[in-house]
């Protein structure tokens, strides 16, 4: 997609909460994504940060502030072993203020600087790592409108950011 000229990615995905008062369906906005899978070593230092593009990160922030969206914005983290997030490492990454964790997001921000694209994250919150997750039909449908919010939030970003307006289809 670079090689075809595309110079903006969006990721829109979940996440599983790890501080108390994040909710499922809340939105996350990851300021910086701790790396700790594989992928993003291809790309960048073992030192450096992964990190969204400051300018759209403002423009995504921008425009969950202007939609009303409830969000948190913060550090999230990586990994790509699914099942492996152990209560110690939970706890870990609470006391530093991780929000939640996903699979996607440090790699997402590695691939954008090494190859000097604009990159962004908007998540949302399916469980959260505290407690037993929500039962039923219920939770699904919240998820849903949630996510379905969240792409809303990242098409009306990019088209904040530029001249020609974008529409979902």
């Amino acid at each position: 997609m670079i090689a075809s000229g595309v110079t903006t990615f969006i990721g829109v995905g979940t996440l599983g909460a790890i501080q108390s008062f994040v909710e499922t369906g809340d939105v996350i906005v990851p300021s910086l994504a701790v790396r700790d899978e594989g992928a993003s070593y291809h790309y960048l230092p073992k030192h450096d940060a992964a990190r969204p593009s400051k300018k759209t990160f403002k423009v995504i922030v921008d425009s969950c502030q202007k939609s009303g969206l409830k969000h948190y914005v913060g550090p999230i983290w990586t990994t790509d072993a699914p099942y492996r997030e152990t209560r110690s490492k939970i706890r870990h990454f609470k006391r530093e203020g991780v929000l939640g964790v996903d699979m996607e997001t440090s790699v997402i921000f590695s691939l954008g600087k090494y190859r000097r694209v604009e990159t962004r994250c908007i998540l949302v919150a399916r469980e959260n790592l505290n407690r037993p997750n929500p039962p039923g039909p219920f939770y699904r449908d919240e998820l849903r409108k949630s996510l379905s919010r969240a792409v809303d939030v990242a098409v009306e970003s990019v088209s904040n950011s530029q001249t020609t307006p974008l529409r979902r289809t």
